[in-house]
């Protein structure tokens, strides 16, 4: 990645998120904690960390990145997208649940700061 000139080494997880989310002719600004914070000095690092809750709560919205698709986990956001703004019924829904436990097995809900994008974020869009 090159920001002002300079090249900066990102995790591949960033890489595809970025990339994802890009989209040909239009702006996107971002904060990104892995490149906003100094990850080489721990005193920044620890501060930053403990600003974090505030951070998510000011954010006009939070964008989660769960990783590129994989498994059938991804069937769960397509499936949440169709019923569009209605409330899911997951008892009586078949077509959910057996995605259910491939979507919930992901890496990023293993991350402790999960909890605080989720619950502090004015809008989460995973």
């Amino acid at each position: 990645l090159k920001i002002n000139q300079r090249v900066i080494n990102i995790r591949e997880n960033l890489y595809s998120a970025m990339k994802y989310l890009r989209r040909e002719g239009s702006e996107i600004i971002l904060w990104v904690d892995a490149l906003c914070i100094n990850q080489g000095d721990t005193l920044e690092r620890t501060q930053q960390v403990k600003q974090m809750g505030t951070v998510y709560k000011k954010a006009r919205k939070v964008l989660a990145w769960l990783g590129n698709p994989a498994d059938s986990s991804g069937e769960v956001m397509r499936y949440r997208a169709s019923r569009g703004e209605r409330e899911l019924d997951l008892e009586n829904s078949t077509e959910f649940s057996k995605y259910f436990d491939s979507f919930c097995s992901r890496e990023y809900w293993t991350r402790v700061w999960v909890i605080q994008e989720v619950v502090l974020a004015k809008e989460l869009v995973l």
